[in-house]
């Protein structure tokens, strides 16, 4: 599912699902008004032992992104 657009003002933590899949959770919290647990998880494929990855970011000032970068190189070395 693809960004319209509008999810760039969310500063918390969010996935976008699909209508139908959104509708059913809350179906849940209304009809019994009980907490919902989930799980995300991604089937990623691992042929060969690798970890493969990908950083995605939005521009931001370097001051900002470089003590973010300078600490994932620690991490990205070890994986």
């Amino acid at each position: 599912m693809a960004d319209d657009g509008s999810g760039s003002d969310i500063t918390i933590p969010s996935v976008l699902l699909f209508k139908q899949d959104a509708d059913a959770i809350k179906n849940v919290l209304k009809d019994d008004n009980s907490p919902v647990v989930m799980e995300l998880s991604f089937l990623i494929p691992s042929p060969d032992d690798r970890v493969e990855y990908s950083l995605w970011f939005v521009p931001l000032p370097a001051k900002t992104l470089t003590p973010l970068l300078t600490e994932f190189k620690a991490y990205s070395q070890a994986l």
